[in-house]
């Protein structure tokens, strides 16, 4: 269920600040099987987060189809031995408070094939909502997965640039729902050297009834065994998981730099 139009945003004037280092390992956001960003130094780079994206926006050499709304640049990174992997990070919030985040990884040369191995093994985790393998085709690895993340009280991920991005929201003031959906998309191609063109998409997607944190069901009760009793969570992860398949086929098509608008909004 996908909606064309999404909410207006409103940052509830965030303070500026000039990107908060981590403050410590695993403060950030959920693990979503994707490449490790391996050793040669990391650089991290804090945008204006006054900046607005909306539609489909350039990333390593591909578009990446935003959905609706309008989103705001928290961190961008370059990391690997040769800096050929790029992330980029950014937030929607409506009220002051954080409806959606995006921490898309791409390469911009071809990375180990172990790469993959790694990235597909997110996709076949028992506590996902839902796992789907897309292709068959031996030179392409696609699948996507639906799932939840507690954002207080545990650590969330080893990830330099979620950390980091997570930490810099939290300077900012920015409210996050306790609990958020997490859609992952994983996508690798065979290269002519016989390594991998490789991108991996997540978004964390906020349950809670728009401008406030008030969950459709409580914390504790997101696990996939609990949904039948919680009919509110369980609609918002059945509308997720049907957005999903459209979603996944546009970032698909930006891969291939064959698109030319974002994505609809999840309704919620």
């Amino acid at each position: 269920a996908a909606q064309g139009a999404g909410a207006p945003d409103d940052d509830g004037g965030a303070q500026a600040d000039a990107g908060a280092p981590p403050q410590g390992a695993n403060q950030g956001g959920p693990n979503q099987g994707g490449p490790n960003q391996g050793p040669g130094g990391t650089q991290v780079a804090a945008p204006p987060i006054t900046s607005d994206m909306s539609g489909a926006i350039p990333f390593a050499g591909r578009l990446l189809p935003l959905p609706a709304g309008t989103w705001h640049p928290v961190l961008t990174t370059q990391s690997g031995p040769h800096g050929e992997l790029i992330s980029n990070v950014l937030v929607r919030a409506e009220g002051g408070i954080v409806t959606g985040v995006v921490i898309a990884r791409g390469s911009t040369q071809s990375l180990s094939p172990s790469t993959v191995e790694a990235m597909n093994n997110g996709c076949h985790d028992d506590r996902n909502y839902l796992s789907k393998l897309v292709t068959t085709d031996p030179k392409v690895m696609e699948c996507w997965f639906t799932a939840h993340v507690q954002i207080a009280g545990q650590p969330l991920s080893d990830s330099v640039d979620i950390q980091t991005a997570f930490n810099r929201l939290h300077v900012l003031g920015f409210p996050i729902p306790y609990v958020m959906l997490v859609a992952t998309w994983n996508y690798a191609e065979l290269a002519a050297d016989h390594g991998a063109n490789i991108e991996n998409v997540t978004i964390l997607l906020s349950p809670a009834r728009k401008g406030t944190m008030t969950l459709p069901a409580p914390p504790d009760q997101w696990m996939k065994q609990s949904l039948p009793q919680n009919p509110g969570a369980a609609r918002f992860v059945h509308e997720a998981d049907d957005w999903m398949n459209g979603w996944t086929t546009m970032l698909r098509r930006g891969f291939h730099g064959d698109l030319v608008s974002g994505a609809p909004d999840l309704a919620r």
